[in-house]
């Protein structure tokens, strides 16, 4: 009998030892974490995280949990175009952007192919006994770069999902954009996203043209006194039209900004008037303000310096020689006024601009 018994408490072990992995397991896929980063001109990265929930007893006639990646379209308000899906839940070609995907990096125990000929990324297990089915979650990034100025920096993602009581494979949408994941109800209603400056800002990267304001000789007795009221001797400037002051800067960053125009230059009180002062030999100062009247004939785009305040503008959104970029340029006004100090000879400054966005 106690060999028996032996026997029997040996043979229950084994049966429970066998009996766990019998469970029937599916995995339920989900993404999260998402997020976009700018790494280059007209190249990003996306990241997301893409969890797989082992649920026991999870009711399905398909064992599929594959995703497919790509890149939407912009549409007439550089906004994102949802890509279209054939019935069967699969995206359909020339719906969404052209891209270049490389830099893969996952830990999910699956392969990750790139398809740069369809313009996507396609995850699936290569286990060849269950090909789409992914077993383990990871972080996941792909860099993917733009081809044609007509793609939106998101990652749209189709993905099956087993756990539902279908009888065919359930699609399931996420939007992997700069800093969330969105889900899509997969009935093609829009995403509100932002357009794509408001996104990723370009940067205006701002050229100041350099000017030289040449001045008309003048007879120092025409020029008053800096404590004489009035607006000052109004100075001529030689070859104005090729010397205005002009800035160039790319059109799509300064959208939803204003900026200042200002002058680094130290200014002094001089007679109650607050200018600048130009230096010549012999320790003569003549003194002056500056005016710059916009080419645009808008008053409210004029600046006065010295400036009590600092003024921000919109900047000019027009098309100028240069593709996406556009120009304002301005028309200098100088008036001049004298002290004791002031001597017959050349005089010269050189007046330093800055440009500010306001914060």
């Amino acid at each position: 009998m106690k060999i028996i018994s032996h026997f029997t408490r040996w043979l229950a072990g084994v049966l429970l030892a066998f009996a766990t992995p019998v469970l029937a397991y599916q995995y339920d896929p989900s993404i999260t974490g998402c997020s976009i980063s700018n790494i280059g001109p007209n190249q990003w990265r996306a990241t997301f995280i893409y969890v797989i929930t082992p649920c026991s007893g999870c009711s399905s006639n398909t064992a599929d949990n594959r995703f497919r990646g790509v890149i939407p379209l912009i549409d007439a308000n550089n906004k994102a175009k949802r890509p279209n899906q054939f019935a069967g839940g699969f995206l359909q070609p020339g719906t969404y952007a052209d891209v270049e995907f490389s830099n893969v990096k996952s830990s999910i125990p699956s392969s990750i192919t790139v398809d740069n000929l369809a313009s996507n990324i396609v995850g699936k297990n290569p286990n060849a006994a269950t090909p789409n089915v992914i077993k383990g979650s990871s972080m996941i990034s792909v860099d993917f770069k733009v081809l044609w100025d007509n793609a939106y920096p998101a990652l749209f993602i189709s993905y099956a999902n087993i756990k539902q009581e279908q009888a065919n494979e359930s699609y399931w949408y996420v939007w992997v954009t700069k800093d969330r994941c969105i889900n899509d109800t997969g009935d093609n209603t829009p995403v509100p996203l932002p357009p794509v400056d408001e996104v990723f800002p370009t940067e205006p990267s701002f050229t100041l043209k350099s000017a030289v304001w040449d001045l008309g000789t003048v007879d120092v007795a025409s020029v008053p006194d800096v404590a004489v009221a009035g607006p000052g001797h109004a100075a001529s400037i030689n070859n104005i039209s090729n010397n205005n002051l002009c800035i160039s800067y790319a059109t799509a960053g300064v959208k939803n900004n204003t900026y200042a125009l200002g002058v680094t230059n130290s200014s002094s009180t001089q007679g109650g008037r607050n200018l600048y002062t130009v230096q010549g030999a012999n320790n003569s100062s003549l003194f002056y303000n500056l005016q710059l009247v916009s080419n645009d004939g808008v008053t409210g785009n004029n600046f006065d310096f010295p400036a009590g305040t600092t003024k921000y503008i919109a900047l000019s959104q027009a098309a100028s020689g240069v593709d996406k970029r556009s120009e304002m340029c301005w028309t200098p006004k100088i008036n001049l006024f004298r002290n004791a100090s002031t001597r017959a000879g050349v005089h010269s400054d050189t007046v330093s601009f800055i440009i500010t966005p306001k914060a």
